[in-house]
């Protein structure tokens, strides 16, 4: 594995134990729901106004992203890593 690889992996790996310490237990949870709730993560929204529907879409792929890092297991992250994926892009 190349130096760039090693310090990839590292890096996904800080950023996954990271959001998992930050919204495991109770309070973590607390705050995942509050977020879904404000986000509207699993609302369809109807079309219309393009900027309210982006601005929605926006709050949408945040809480998306937080949980996902939040839940990944070593498994999803081996795959990332392998892949040369970024969360970021989706």
């Amino acid at each position: 594995m190349s130096d760039i690889s090693e310090r990839l992996r590292r890096l996904f790996i800080r950023r996954r134990d990271s959001y998992r310490d930050c919204f495991r237990g109770p309070s973590g949870e607390r705050v995942l729901a509050d977020l879904a709730a404000f986000c509207n993560w699993n609302v369809a929204i109807p079309p219309g106004d393009a900027p309210a529907m982006a601005y929605e879409e926006g709050k949408r792929r945040v809480f998306l992203r937080i949980k996902s890092l939040a839940e990944m297991d070593d498994r999803r992250l081996s795959r990332l890593i392998d892949d040369g994926e970024d969360e970021s892009s989706g």
